[in-house]
């Protein structure tokens, strides 16, 4: 063999080096290839090289068969019970590619991969569009996983998502497309993707859905089970997201403004994308179809030639109306669990989750949610009976640590009759009432206090919107503490104009965890809790006050080992952030525990400090009634946070009576006190800067020499008042006429009295005053005159009565006995008799 050493290497360049008597074009040329043949070279050897050291660590490819492995991921709960498990080959049947539905085979390589006839294992256009925007941040990011990377990824099963696993993810692509054919790969893919509720491969998923062979498989069950690899979890015909939803309620005056006929007329944020389309009826009375998962598969199919226009439409309603095998299996906390494991999903990939053999320590205390679900079991008859409400949620929450004890997410996750399936504590709510003690929280921040007196009166807040208290009732001028406490409307409404309206309070409740649409325009109502929000995150935003407003990070997870037993991820007690000043979370919690404001005992707990808030939200029924939909009770201690919502899960009407405080009210008490039984009570910690003081019991001023009626109250540092009460007035008032008293009304007739003069504490809005103006004048209370006193005047002077005796007469002497007197009497202004 010819040696190749350094003195090769120097002859070897001595040929091909440039002669420097050649022109000077073909100089450069040479010296162009020379480049392009050496950058090819190394480009090609260091390729080589990543190659080979990505190489290592990859699976056998030799054997097809024994790619499809899987390990059972367990779910457990924070005492190491098992919730769930995952489970992998046990749940897996292998058909062939001959015995799997053609629809089933089309659907699918129209939704993840329509060029994988034509690629060598990785899309090329898509994967430098991918590159690009990793390195240069161009474009939007987007995922170009192919049928066999996918597969590869499913075999490979990392969890880690860095750059290595992608490039070896790549490397097994293009290997398997080296030893399988494209049908192997297809079938190898079939057979090893899951498709939710512990069935893997096509054949399992055709058995536990529709109960038949993957054969049989229709256009329309083709298509959504070709829906489900995506996200097995998010998809689920069982879970929460089996049809698409609106997240927004808009009202009619919204629609007004803002007219919306189709999904391109919503914004991402507005909407929820299910398996299955549905048909949305808006409050306006227009129809709305938000197509789910489902369609989009069917409108792939369509735009490659594999179906019809008409196989299409056909296909889209016939999935409106499909049934799908009843499955139940063994599963603790179910609407829990599944929301675990979505969020694992998001965080390391369905397939790893599905059959990595990891180990899931949850935060949920067995004992809790036992407890929470006893409770629901227990008004369940009630509630359907006495106010036609089907559906409980409940989740309570430690807010030291932010970590979640118990989730109910529907009275019976198995019971179709009521949508068991859908966690409501993941869907958005209007909260009524509940959302009350925030909007306070904030005008608290902008100077005012629960002495700050607010009127309950009738008032006008814009053309034709004149909102009343929800027993129909007003109580006049109220403490902000009472209002908050008995749940006034009118005092709220103008809490929310002093908290600086939706500018101000929806980044302020962003802070809280609580995500609002600023494009909706909600206005002075959501003061009355219109704006939605999901029960866990508003749970999450209640420990905030229990924290003495510090925000912990709500997590579910305890710890996460992989099947070597390494830890993936572990809980810390990370600082939390400070989203609300101490003092004004007291003063929240001062008043929602305060027993002499609150609405009754079903809000207390014998031996704890709670703090409590209720809420009822209303739509219109089929008459144009405002009745109940949505009703809570959120209460908490120091130590822990419970929300109760109860309604039906389709958002229908319950009955009139229905309530925060007689449907949640019972089950959150009766599951805090079981709850609590072993804590030891402890108060609300008072920040240092809080003080007491006296102030009129009519404004929440400091007393003036005229106040008659002071209390004591609670004041932040930076809300103690400073200015003095001077809503009386004295005046000089005529008591003949009871008006006030001009420069013709005797003496002997006027008297001095004061007033208390009923004033807005704002002047900005005129309507404000005139609606006092109005209580003021049909009160019982005493009001001062504004006329002036139209008896006495110059003219009744100038004809005042006169009287004179004729006898007898001056200085006559008078005889004992009776003693007769002649007296003449002159009298104008009207007078015709005197006695």
């Amino acid at each position: 063999m010819k040696r190749f050493n350094r003195q090769s290497l120097h002859h070897f360049w001595q040929k091909i080096k440039p002669n420097p008597f050649l022109p000077l074009w073909r100089r450069n040329l040479q010296w162009a290839l020379i480049g392009v043949g050496g950058t090819t070279l190394a480009g090609g050897a260091f390729t080589l090289l990543i190659a080979f050291i990505f190489n290592f660590g990859l699976p056998d490819l030799s054997k097809g068969d024994e790619l499809l492995q899987a390990q059972s991921t367990l779910i457990m709960d924070r005492k190491g019970n098992i919730l769930y498990a995952l489970h992998g080959e046990e749940n897996r049947k292998i058909v062939a590619l001959e015995n799997v539905s053609p629809y089933l085979i089309d659907a699918t390589i129209a939704v993840e991969d329509d060029e994988f006839y034509d690629h060598f294992g990785f899309d090329i256009p898509c994967l430098s569009k991918a590159v690009a925007h990793e390195i240069f941040g161009v474009g939007i990011r987007r995922g170009c996983s192919t049928i066999t990377q996918q597969l590869a990824k499913n075999i490979f099963l990392a969890p880690e998502q860095t750059y290595t696993r992608k490039i070896q993810e790549l490397i097994l692509s293009v290997k398997m497309e080296l030893r399988f054919s494209k049908e192997e790969i297809l079938e190898l893919y079939l057979n090893e993707i899951p498709y939710g509720n512990n069935a893997y491969g096509v054949e399992m998923a055709a058995q536990r859905y529709f109960n038949k062979p993957a054969s049989e498989l229709t256009l329309t069950e083709s298509a959504i089970l070709a829906s489900l690899p995506k996200a097995p979890t998010r998809y689920s015909p069982y879970g929460t997201n089996k049809n698409s939803y609106l997240i927004a309620q808009f009202t009619e005056e919204q629609l007004q403004k803002r007219p919306i006929k189709t999904e391109e007329d919503l914004e991402v944020e507005e909407y929820f994308r299910g398996l299955i389309g549905s048909n949305i009826v808006l409050a306006n009375g227009n129809n709305l179809y938000i197509p789910g998962r489902t369609d989009i598969v069917l409108n792939s199919m369509l735009e490659q030639g594999m179906i019809t226009e008409e196989e299409k439409d056909m296909s889209k309603k016939e999935s409106w109306a499909l049934a799908f095998q009843e499955y139940r299996e063994s599963i603790k906390a179910p609407h829990f669990v599944l929301y675990v494991k979505e969020l694992l999903e998001e965080k390391y990939g369905k397939d790893v989750i599905e059959q990595g053999g990891l180990k899931v320590y949850t935060t949920l205390d067995p004992d809790l949610q036992d407890l929470a679900q006893e409770k629901v079991d227990k008004y369940r008859e009630k509630n359907v009976t006495n106010f036609k409400a089907t559906n409980a949620s409940l989740v309570s929450i430690q807010p030291e640590t932010g970590q979640i004890l118990a989730m109910i997410g529907s009275a019976d996750y198995w019971d179709p009759e009521i949508d068991g399936n859908v966690n409501i504590a993941l869907r958005a709510r209007q909260p009524g009432s509940s959302f009350k003690p925030f909007v306070y929280a904030l005008a608290f921040l902008n100077g005012y206090a629960p002495a700050t007196v607010l009127y309950d009166v009738a008032t006008q807040f814009g053309p034709g919107q004149w909102p009343k208290n929800y027993d129909g009732t007003f109580k006049g001028p109220v403490s902000i503490r009472y209002a908050l406490g008995h749940s006034l409307n009118i005092p709220a409404i103008k809490a929310y104009f002093l908290a600086g309206q939706e500018e101000a309070i929806i980044p302020f409740m962003k802070k809280f965890g609580i995500e609002l649409d600023a494009s909706i325009g909600y206005g002075w109502p959501l003061a009355l809790g219109t704006g939605e929000v999901r029960l866990l995150d508003f749970v999450g935003a209640y420990t905030v006050f229990a924290n003495s407003g510090m925000k912990k990070e709500i997590s579910p997870i305890l710890k996460i080992e992989n099947s070597n037993g390494e830890v993936l991820e572990q809980w810390e007690d990370k600082p939390g952030e400070n989203v609300l000043d101490p003092q004004a979370a007291y003063l929240i919690n001062s008043i929602l525990s305060d027993h002499a404001v609150n609405l009754g005992p079903r809000l207390n707990i014998t031996g704890q400090t709670v703090a409590v808030k209720t809420g009822t939200s209303t739509k219109k029924d089929a008459n144009g009634t405002q009745m109940p939909s949505n009703t809570w009770t959120m209460g908490y201690t120091t130590k822990l946070v419970t929300g109760v919502w109860v309604g039906n899960a389709d958002g229908s009407s319950m009955g009139y009576l229905a309530d925060g405080y007689n449907t949640a009210a019972p089950i959150w008490n009766e599951f805090m006190t079981g709850a609590l039984a072993n804590v030891e009570t402890e108060a609300f910690p008072k920040p240092k800067e809080i003080v007491e003081m006296a102030v009129s019991r009519k404004t929440g001023l400091l007393p003036s020499k005229d106040t008659t009626d002071t209390i004591i109250e609670e004041f932040a540092s930076f809300n103690v008042p400073t200015k003095i009460e001077n809503n009386y007035v004295t005046l000089k008032i005529d008591e003949m006429t009871g008006q006030i008293a001009n420069e013709y009304s005797p003496d002997w007739s006027i008297e001095e009295k004061s007033f208390f003069v009923h004033r807005a504490i704002i002047t900005t809005f005129p309507s404000w005053q005139a609606g006092i103006d109005a209580w003021a004048s049909k009160s019982d209370m005493e009001n001062p005159p504004k006329e002036t006193d139209s008896i006495h005047t110059a003219e009744t002077l100038a004809n005042s009565p006169s009287v004179v005796i004729v006898s007898p007469t001056a200085y006559s002497r008078v005889e004992g006995g009776e003693l007769e007197v002649e007296v003449d009497i002159s009298a104008g202004n009207g007078v015709e008799k005197g006695e």
